[in-house]
């Protein structure tokens, strides 16, 4: 399920992953996404349709533009983490793990749930 966040918000998101993540790890969580690049300025996500990505060009297929809120709510989903897409031992790879957590941190738009130990209020009667 996706949180639902405007595309404003979206843009400073991801302004503010490339700014603390680094545009290496961006640069590989787009790849990982749906094979979408970083432009050079670091300020759009494009993807290159068609069978030949290098030489497609009008209805064959092109460079497009791809939502920055498109990528943030995918980001901020269980999608980085789905067995069907990544395989069944996706969450136990450690450094896609530390790249998606580092990013969801720095869109400063992930909230995670607590867990129940955090719930738990302290007994008075403990101490």
């Amino acid at each position: 399920m996706a949180i639902p966040i405007s595309s404003r918000k979206a843009a400073a998101a991801f302004k503010a992953i490339i700014e603390q993540v680094g545009r290496d790890d961006v640069t590989d969580i787009l790849l990982n996404w749906d094979d979408s690049e970083l432009s050079e300025d670091g300020d759009k996500i494009f993807r290159y349709i068609g069978r030949d990505r290098q030489y497609s060009h009008g209805a064959m297929g092109g460079k497009v533009t791809v939502s920055k809120k498109e990528f943030i709510e995918w980001l901020l989903s269980d999608g980085p983490f789905d067995e069907s897409v990544y395989g069944k031992g996706i969450r136990m790879e450690v450094d896609w793990g530390r790249k998606i957590d580092s990013a969801r941190t720095a869109s400063g738009l992930y909230l995670v749930d607590p867990t129940p130990s955090e719930l738990r209020r302290e007994n008075p009667c403990d101490t």
